[in-house]
């Protein structure tokens, strides 16, 4: 078990990585040996093939000391102290909304990035701009097509353009009996793509969102 990083509600920003084969007793793995990807928080962080990644993350100077940055990197590292980036083909969004591995996938080389913030809060979730997908364990990705397409069982309330336009996908499931279908939860997202203007403050109604399918 891995434990990388924290959160920055102390005022500053963690850069330690912990290893335990039990979960009660924990090695401070790179003690007097910082991480080369910090300072960040909100990064994700995964094992995948024998390897820790972490993806993406920011800072937040209003409650730790830093220069505002929003990160797209990929690292990885098989001990916690030596890490190696990885960079993948560009990304066109630095917001991540979820991380999924397909089942199907026996290499386990098959992920889904979502992009975009499906949280709920009053500023700061970034619209996203769809899924990506990588066949190689994050190392390369491409954007599937989002463009809504009407059948004869579900009408796209916006047909024609992208089905995640100015929302963010906080879910991706696979199904494990048939790898092109793919369920995704969205939710409207407030900046981006999608952004909140006008003196005073204001806010966008949600939109209609197209029907499962």
């Amino acid at each position: 078990m891995w434990i990388v990083g924290g959160d920055v509600n102390q005022g500053h920003y963690h850069h330690d990585v912990w290893s335990s084969a039990d979960g009660k007793e924990w090695a401070f793995v790179n003690k007097g040996k910082p991480v080369p990807w910090g300072p960040r928080a909100l990064h994700y962080t995964l094992v995948h093939q024998d390897k820790i990644w972490i993806m993406g993350g920011q800072t937040i100077p209003q409650i730790a000391k830093a220069d505002e940055a929003f990160h797209r990197d990929v690292w990885t590292t098989t001990d916690g102290v030596k890490w190696e980036q990885v960079k993948p083909k560009e990304l066109d969004q630095n917001s991540v909304g979820v991380l999924t591995l397909d089942p199907g996938d026996k290499k386990h080389d098959t992920l889904y990035l979502g992009t975009g913030e499906a949280n709920r809060c009053g500023s700061g979730c970034e619209a996203g701009v769809g899924i990506y997908k990588s066949k190689d364990g994050g190392g390369n990705w491409e954007q599937l097509p989002a463009v809504c397409v009407s059948n004869p069982t579900y009408a796209c309330v916006t047909p024609g353009q992208n089905a995640f336009l100015g929302r963010g996908i906080g879910q991706i499931v696979i199904d494990p009996n048939n790898k092109n279908h793919i369920l995704v939860g969205s939710a409207l997202a407030i900046r981006g793509l999608n952004h909140v203007i006008g003196a005073g403050g204001g806010s966008r109604a949600e939109p209609g969102a197209n029907n499962p399918g």
